[in-house]
């Protein structure tokens, strides 16, 4: 093999590879043997490359190419008030920040190329775009405005930097003051306006069914399902009221859930009796979805695509199906229902004895709402006064003890929105902390706890 040939191979593989190599793996690649003249032209043609700076070699005779410094970098542009970032392809990347002078008509989420502008020593690399190489295909949203001669756009987020003219002819009957989602037609010159066209009218700006359709919208939130999956929840029933020798039955006990009261799915419960060793028997009942949502049903393929339900001021964009979370796997009271349980053994001061993971079934015997046992506990007073006493009692200990052991308190200040008949909010109300909620909280900690442990062992 030529010696020219032999080095464009050399730096062929050294530009390919993802670290660096050593002669011995080099000469294999190359399906060269140590005792043939070839390996002596290859470590001469090696010693040369790094003598001419072109590849660098370690003190373990490692060989990599010498990365040549550039000025320009191509990647994804982000883009906040004035200031963007480049997000780079190279395998190191760089962080360039732009600022909007040097934007030149990129937006948001654009592959650009950017050049590095002139920098003071140890300061932050900047730069300015030259070229848009891929328009965003992101829809934006914002309100239809007028100037007295055009009409244009103004974006809701502060990304999206300028206003954006609307030809007549783009604005699918789109009024001024209208709330809209549009998307970018062309942007040619920094000196001039882009040009969007209207894709959605979703009503008047400020008007909260707008509002929250753009929100819903603007992150691709789903609230329909499709109709496969709408077929398939038909065959879906709940539980008969009969005997289940594969489930541990605890429809005698004295099950109840604890929620917030406007809660609309009950996904959890709680149980204790006291033993005749004078331990106590607790379970932690979870709605045991998976016996309906079958692995790769069609179901299950579109809850793991919606990932979580979303929860906004006024309404619920749920995961699942409202006949699943809703009707068949709430625990609703007096219903027989499917559940998961951690059945725990444990003494009255929170010291866990044994416990078990089992399929169950159980009947809730009372709802209760956060306020009304807050009340129970304050009162003494009551429905199943002696158990909601027991459960916060039990739950105090475990609160004291996790806190010993190093617990950290997450505790963080929610508040809940209450809205007039047309939505607008109307009464902002802070979220307590309480005996009540935090009676659930350790008790789901306790199950999540146990659950970890016995996966992990």
């Amino acid at each position: 093999m030529d010696k020219l040939h032999l080095t464009d191979k050399v730096l062929e593989i050294l530009r390919q590879a993802n670290s660096t190599i050593q002669l011995n793996e080099l000469s294999k690649l190359l399906h060269i043997k140590s005792d043939e003249d070839d390996y002596f032209l290859l470590r001469e043609i090696l010693d040369e490359l790094v003598q001419n700076k072109l590849i660098t070699k370690s003190s373990k005779r490692k060989y990599s190419l010498k990365e040549i410094p550039t000025n320009k970098y191509q990647g994804l542009i982000e883009i906040s008030g004035d200031v963007g970032i480049l997000k780079t392809n190279e395998k190191h990347p760089q962080k360039i920040i732009i600022r909007r002078r040097n934007f030149n008509t990129a937006l948001d989420g654009d592959e650009v190329v950017v050049k590095l502008l002139a920098q003071r020593e140890k300061k932050k690399l900047r730069g300015e775009v030259i070229k848009i190489i891929n328009r965003s295909k992101i829809v934006f949203f914002g309100t239809i405005e007028f100037d007295g001669d055009f009409f244009f756009l103004v974006p809701d987020d502060s990304k999206y930097y300028v206003d954006f003219l609307v030809p007549r002819k783009y604005l699918k009957d789109a009024k001024i003051g209208d709330k809209v989602s549009a998307r970018i037609l062309h942007w040619d010159e920094p000196s001039k306006s882009p040009v969007a066209e209207i894709i959605d009218v979703l009503g008047r700006t400020g008007n909260p069914e707008a509002e929250f359709n753009s929100i819903v919208k603007d992150f691709n939130l789903i609230t329909e399902f499709p109709d496969e999956v709408l077929q398939e929840i038909t065959k879906i029933h709940p539980p008969q009221n009969r005997v289940y020798k594969s489930r541990r039955d605890f429809r005698n006990e004295n099950v109840i859930t604890i929620d917030p009261e406007d809660a609309k799915d009950f996904d959890d419960a709680l149980s204790l009796k006291k033993l005749e060793n004078g331990n106590f028997l607790l379970g932690i009942h979870i709605a045991d979805v998976s016996y309906y949502v079958n692995e790769n049903s069609n179901v299950d393929i579109e809850a793991r695509y919606r990932g979580t339900s979303v929860y906004l001021v006024d309404r619920v964009i749920p995961m699942l199906p409202e006949k699943l979370s809703n009707e068949v796997c709430s625990l609703q009271p007096n219903k027989p229902r499917y559940t998961f349980s951690v059945i725990v053994e444990i003494t009255e001061n929170a010291e866990v004895i044994n416990y078990d993971i089992a399929e169950s079934i159980i009947i809730n015997k009372r709802r209760f709402n956060y306020n009304e046992v807050k009340n129970i506990i304050d009162t003494k007073k009551g429905d199943l006064v002696d158990l909601i006493l027991a459960l916060y009692k039990l739950s105090v200990q475990l609160r004291k003890k996790r806190f010993e052991e190093g617990g950290i308190n997450f505790n963080t200040t929610e508040y809940k929105f209450i809205l007039d008949a047309e939505k607008f909010p109307i009464q902002v109300i802070e979220k307590e902390s309480t005996a009540a909620t935090q009676l659930v909280e350790e008790f789901m900690l306790l199950a999540n706890k146990i659950v970890a442990q016995h996966i992990q062992t």
